[in-house]
Formats: structure tokens, C-alpha cells, sequence
């Protein structure tokens, strides 16, 4: 246990990294989260989106060792800088949210009419035994025996 609690104390009092701390600020200025500066960092220095686990294969490194890569430092200088000029749109920078595409939709409302039509066939199947057993009138449950 006091291995653990020198560990974190350890954590606390040292000095933070200076391109980590280029990171969390540009990510605080973003308003985003300090992947998500990743993200836009790769998009911008390479031109093009990728996946997520690409982008863990920059992340992880910087999460537990304090690599940054240099295309991050970058972007988090250019941000911090236009901020600091007062010349940042962070709406320019705002990744956009991923858009349904109508495949999907159509198969969920297929398969919610399927599971709809399933449930009023089974019902009225439900309905039709029990006029055939002659238990059509009487009530099953517990408040009526």
C-alpha cells in the first residue's frame, strides 16, 4: 500500500513534459480530449482521417512514456500560437460527428417492423390456443382464481 501512495505522490510533484503540457492545453483549448488532438493533429499533417487504432499507436506512447510525436507538437504550437494571437476559430478544428448512412437505417427499421410483426403474430397465435383449449373466458391470473 505504500508502494502505491509514493507512487502517486512521486506522480504529483513532478514536472510535466513541455510538449505533454503543449498537448492538455491545446486540448483545453480545443475543448476536446487529448486524443481527440491526435486525431486533428494527423489530419492535419498528413491530409486525411484514420482510424483509431492508428492513432493509438502514437497515443499509447505518449499516455505512458511522454513521447509526442513531432506533427503533434507541431499542431499544438500552431493552435497555441493563433490562440494566443487571438486568431483561433476552434470551430474550424471541431471534428465532424459520423453520419448514419442509410443502409443501416434501413436494415434497423426493417428489423424493428419484423420484430413488431412477430410480436402481434404471437399474440394473436396466443389468442387462438386459448379459444381452442376453451380457456378463452376465464382469467389466469393470480387476482381471480
Amino acid at each position: 500500500m505504500t508502494y502505491a501512495r509514493n507512487m502517486i505522490f512521486s506522480f504529483e510533484n513532478r514536472e510535466l513534459n513541455p510538449d505533454c503540457r503543449d498537448v492538455l492545453n491545446t486540448a483545453a483549448v480545443l475543448e476536446t480530449t487529448e486524443f481527440n488532438v491526435f486525431r486533428l493533429a494527423y489530419r492535419k499533417w498528413f491530409g486525411k482521417l484514420t482510424s483509431d487504432t492508428e492513432i493509438e499507436r502514437f497515443y499509447v506512447p505518449y499516455m505512458f512514456r511522454e513521447v509526442v510525436p513531432p506533427w503533434v507538437r507541431s499542431f499544438c504550437r500552431v493552435i497555441l500560437k493563433s490562440e494566443e494571437n487571438g486568431q483561433l476559430d476552434a470551430r474550424e478544428y471541431v471534428t465532424p460527428k459520423p453520419r448514419l448512412k442509410r443502409q443501416v437505417v434501413v436494415r434497423f427499421v426493417v428489423k424493428l417492423i419484423i420484430a413488431i410483426v412477430s410480436m402481434i403474430l404471437l399474440i394473436l397465435l396466443a389468442d387462438l390456443a386459448a379459444q381452442q383449449m376453451g380457456l378463452a373466458g376465464r382469467c389466469m391470473f393470480p387476482p381471480c382464481y
